[in-house]
C-alpha cells in the first residue's frame, strides 16, 4: 500500500476537493496526479478507516455542535463528519446543515457581508446561540472563522477534529495513529 497523506481541511482543502472532483468527474489528470488523488484523504476520511480497523478515540463530549464544511459535503459526501463523531460515541450532533455563509473569502467582502450574516443565520448563528457549553466542532478554516466572528466571545472558539480528539498537545497525540 503506498503511503497515505492526510490533509488537515483548514490548510488544503481546496487541494483536496479539485483532486478529488478531477479523478470522479472524469477530468484527464497526469498519472502523478492520479498517484497524489489516490492518496489524499481528509482527516475524517483517515478516522472512518481507522474506526474501520477498530480503533476507538479518547472519551468525547456527549454532544457538540458541527459546521461541516462545503467542501465535506460537495466532495466527501460518503465520509461525514457528523456520521463519524456518533460512530466514536458522541450521542447528539447538532449539525448546522448548510453553508456558515463565508464561502471562502466572500463573506468578507463588505459588499457580501450582510449575505454572509443572512446564510449563517439560517442554521449556524441560531445553534451558536444556544451552545450551553457545548463544543463547535468546524474543520473548515472558513467555517472556523465564521464561528469566531459569529461568536463574538473569546472563549467560544470552532475547534478542528482533531483538537477535540487530543484537546491536549503534548499527552496523547492523534497525529501517531496514522503513522
Amino acid at each position: 500500500m503506498p503511503p497515505r497523506a492526510v490533509v488537515f481541511p483548514r490548510t488544503a482543502d481546496d487541494v483536496v476537493a479539485v483532486l478529488r472532483a478531477c479523478r470522479e468527474g472524469g477530468v484527464p489528470v497526469t498519472e502523478a496526479a492520479q498517484r497524489v488523488a489516490d492518496r489524499v484523504h481528509t482527516f475524517t476520511g483517515a478516522l472512518t478507516d481507522l474506526a474501520d480497523q477498530g480503533w476507538t478515540p479518547p472519551p468525547l463530549p456527549e454532544t457538540v455542535v458541527l459546521q461541516t464544511h462545503c467542501h465535506e459535503y460537495a466532495t466527501f459526501k460518503d465520509r461525514r463528519p457528523a456520521d463519524l463523531l456518533r460512530r466514536l460515541g458522541v450521542r447528539t450532533v447538532d449539525e448546522a446543515e448548510g453553508c456558515c455563509g463565508l464561502a471562502g473569502n466572500v463573506g468578507f467582502e463588505a459588499e457580501h457581508y450582510d449575505t454572509s450574516i443572512a446564510v449563517a443565520d439560517l442554521a449556524l448563528t441560531p445553534r451558536l446561540d444556544q451552545l450551553d457549553g457545548r463544543p463547535v466542532i468546524a474543520d473548515g478554516f472558513s467555517c472556523a472563522n465564521q464561528i469566531d466572528h459569529l461568536a463574538g466571545d473569546p472563549d467560544i472558539r470552532a475547534l478542528h477534529l482533531a483538537e477535540l480528539l487530543d484537546p491536549t498537545p503534548g499527552t496523547q497525540s492523534t497525529a501517531r495513529l496514522l503513522d
